[in-house]
């Protein structure tokens, strides 16, 4: 299986815990495994993130 080493994998899944894993393994078997360009997100991520911003910026009016 040939793998393009530069490439980035993004995983957004319910279970991306468990997803980034397994692909992580895979790029290991493969030799090309970078921490640097696996990466998970979840919508829950996502919501703690905007959350974040929102009482930072201490937005009045919106749902957080």
């Amino acid at each position: 299986m040939d793998v393009f080493v530069l490439a980035f994998f993004c995983a957004v899944y319910v279970q991306v815990n468990s997803t980034v894993a397994i692909a992580s393994e895979v790029l290991k078997l493969q030799g090309v495994y970078d921490p640097k360009r696996v990466i998970g997100v979840t919508t829950l991520d996502i919501v703690r993130a905007n959350t974040f911003i929102a009482q930072a910026k201490v937005v009045i009016g919106i749902v957080v």
